[in-house]
This record gives C-alpha cells, structure tokens and sequence, in this order.
C-alpha cells in the first residue's frame, strides 16, 4: 500500500503520522483499547518531548499531527508507541506476532498542507460515517479541546461515592508516576463504578492525560469557532499517505451485534472461541446492512494464517 512507502522525514516540520493495523484488521474494539493506546501516546509525547497537535483513533488505525527535535527521536516515539502497544495488546488478547503496519509519515511543510491536513485528520470519523461532527467523536479529542467532560455528566470529588474515589486515585497515581494505563490497571479503575461514573472516568483521565497542544492546532485557524467551522464544513485533504475509504460504522453496528449476541466472546478474543460459537456470530454479523466478507474477516481476524 502506499502509505507503507511514504516515510519522508523534513527537520522542523508537523509529520502527519498512519499507523494501521495488519490486514486492517480491527483492533480497537473497547474503551479501554482506546485509553490504553491514548495514555500510551500520552506518556510518550512527554518522554520524548515531541509536539501533538491531533490525535485520532479509530477501530483499525490511527492519526496523528506530531512534530519532533530531531528525525532520532520521531522514530523513537513511533517505535515505542507502536512496540509497547503490541506487546500490551497481546498480552490481554493472548495474541502473539506483528499487530500493526509499519507507520507512514509525511511532512506537512506549507500552511495549506498543514491546516487541510488537520481538518483531514479531525474529519476522519465523520467522513467514515460514525459521526455528523467532529464534536460527536470521542477518540478525536476534538471536543476536549472545548470542554472537560464532553461526554458525561461534570465530576464533583466531594460528592462521589467510595468506589469512585479509589479509581481518580489510581488515574492520579499513575498520571503522577509517568505511567500510562494499561488493561490490569483499567480493570482496577472500572470494577466497581456504574455506567454514569464510568463514562465520568474516561473523560476525567482523557483530560488528566491530554497532550494535545491546544494553542498549537489553533495557530492554524483565525479563531476556535471558525476552526469549527473548517472541520465541520471540509473534509480536508491528503496527498501523501493513502487512506482507502470506508464505512466504519459497519463496525460499530458489528460491536453493537456481538455484545448483545449473548455469545461468549472473551472480550473479542474472537480465536479462542468455539468454532461453533464463531459460526453463529459469523452469520449473525453477515445478517446486518452493509456488511460485507471483508468487514467480517478484519473484525474477527480470519484473515490471518
């Protein structure tokens, strides 16, 4: 695929960055596959003192804006993004082997390719049909840039329960530490919160860990409320790395069938199920609009040897 080629490197310049799963496979299936890779990258910006100004992840790859010192410590932060994503991803799926395509990267040197390629990025979601605005999409950030609790009711300390204490002192002890959240940790977190307070945590550690340069990404536009307007009016561009087109919320729909299938899935570790079992989810998922035999061969993984 193209984008595996596009690896062009310019000294002090953003990089639009593509890290796609092997075989476009599905990997982000839940919550906290998406916070285990954003407190990840969270952790490692900091580390290695590179400058994110967009981040978006969804189920088969990732996005980012990302400028670094020296073409050294670029390929670090990829290397040890990509690296201790996998090993952690495997452990808790039992998987073991390569996960994710080597990472594509372009420079984004005039301000044109640089604005329309963070409205590309911002869009990505919308453009895949999972979402009408930028401000809808979780995994893009986009909207903690102008709130601190998009998607759930305001966090007041004082007044949660015991339970929900213990886990903002996990987040904290951790964000304090320098240590991201992996799936053991997430799981502590979750235990023994409800539905309300769960959705209150994930936008609690997004903001505790957020490394978006806020300032940074706004230079781009002549105010927040026309960079609204910029997203949400243009889908953006991009030339240098090739992204094919897709529907994901396909995927979205897939989740939704499998959760309410009453099968046991084994959170998605999809390999270790019962051939039978995979069988009835396999019709199951080929019964829903839209899908087709790929969707289905990425979103289960039987495409691999």
């Amino acid at each position: 695929m193209r984008f595996r080629k596009n690896k062009f490197y310019r000294e002090g310049a953003f990089h639009h960055l593509y890290i796609k799963a092997k075989n476009g496979n599905v990997i982000f299936y839940r919550i906290e596959d998406y916070l285990f890779i954003y407190t990840l990258a969270s952790v490692l910006s900091r580390r290695h003192k590179v400058i994110v100004e967009l981040f978006c992840v969804i189920f088969n790859h990732l996005h980012g804006c990302v400028k670094a010192r020296t073409q050294g410590v670029f390929r670090a932060f990829l290397r040890d993004l990509s690296s201790l994503f996998t090993v952690g991803y495997n452990e808790e799926y039992h998987l073991t082997g390569s996960l994710l395509l080597p990472c594509g990267y372009a420079p984004k040197v005039s301000a044109k390719t640089h604005k329309t390629c963070l409205i590309y990025i911002a869009n990505n979601p919308s453009t895949g049909r999972l979402v009408k605005s930028v401000l809808d999409y979780k995994w893009g950030l986009v909207p903690y840039f102008f709130s601190d609790h998009p998607f759930s009711e305001k966090l007041v300390k004082r007044n949660a329960r015991f339970a929900m204490r213990q886990a903002l002192s996990i987040v904290d002890g951790c964000k304090r530490r320098g240590q991201h959240l992996n799936y053991p940790i997430l799981r502590k977190i979750f235990k023994k919160l409800n539905s309300r307070e769960k959705a209150q945590i994930v936008d609690y550690i997004i903001i505790k860990y957020f490394f978006l340069d806020k300032q940074s990404f706004f230079s781009h536009f002549e105010s927040e409320e026309k960079a609204l307007v910029a997203m949400d009016s243009s889908a953006g561009s991009e030339h240098d790395l090739y992204e094919p087109w897709e529907d994901y919320s396909v995927y979205l729909e897939m989740i939704r069938a499998t959760l309410s299938s009453g099968l046991d899935y084994k959170m998605f570790r999809f390999h270790q199920m019962p051939a039978d079992q995979l069988n009835i989810l396999r019709n199951k998922l080929s019964g829903l609009p839209g899908v087709t035999k790929i969707h289905i061969e990425r979103f289960l993984h039987l495409n691999e040897p």
